[in-house]
């Protein structure tokens, strides 16, 4: 499995930054900056597990779910940690 890319906007347009959380049928996660930052919060939260190659799998069924927020603003409501 594979994380996606952050992804910055050009300047002017609405949404210029991505943010990334986990999201199971059991929980979600907080809104990160980073799409890793999402994935190690899944871990700690033993929904997903690091397969030792560089990789993932979870133990969950689940995904690293992309919202796009204002540069500095709330994303999905939240402001992203980070």
């Amino acid at each position: 499995m594979h994380l996606p890319s952050p992804k910055l906007g050009r300047p002017g347009e609405r949404y210029e930054r991505a943010c990334y959380r986990y999201r199971t049928h059991v929980l979600v996660g907080p809104w990160r900056r980073r799409p890793d930052k999402a994935l190690e919060d899944a871990i700690n939260a033993k929904q997903a597990v690091d397969d030792g190659n560089g990789g993932f799998r979870w133990v969950v069924d689940g995904e690293i779910e992309e919202s796009f927020c204002d540069r500095d603003g709330p994303c999905g409501g939240e402001y992203p940690q980070s």
